[in-house]
């Protein structure tokens, strides 16, 4: 059985589609290349924070021992060295204020302020989580 480990450093949004609710995520983690991902954003934050989640698990996933002679040589565990809670919290809450601002970009009735309010989402660069002390 192969155990490895990551701690993720950074998950911000790069780019974000106010009609689609598509977003763009860069997900830096510790000694790895930055990873990219795309996401829609729903209204079941704690379900799309647990995919999210699983997709950095599962792309981070070790290869399989095979040659190993024991019964557990074909698992693999991807352990996230952050506190998971914390993470999830954290990532569930910014997905809730992304969606806030976009109801309120909704609900703008005046074109000056709506524009403003689009072109910040046009051109977003919001982090969604951060590792302490980096």
């Amino acid at each position: 059985m192969k155990v490895s480990s990551i701690f993720i450093n950074e998950i911000r949004v790069t780019s974000f589609d106010p009609k689609n609710k598509e977003m763009t995520l860069e997900i830096e983690i510790k000694d790895k290349p930055v990873m990219k991902c795309k996401i829609i954003l729903t209204h079941d934050f704690e379900g799309l924070t647990k995919k999210l989640i699983n997709y950095i698990k599962e792309s981070h996933k070790p290869e399989p021992d095979f040659d190993d002679e024991s019964v557990l040589s074909g698992l693999s565990i991807v352990q996230i060295a952050n506190d998971e809670e914390i993470l999830f919290e954290w990532l569930s809450k910014s997905l809730a204020r992304i969606e806030g601002q976009l109801f309120s970009l909704r609900r703008t009735k005046e074109a000056g302020s709506y524009m403003r309010q689009l072109d910040n989402f046009r051109t977003i660069k919001e982090t969604l989580y951060k590792a302490k002390g980096i």
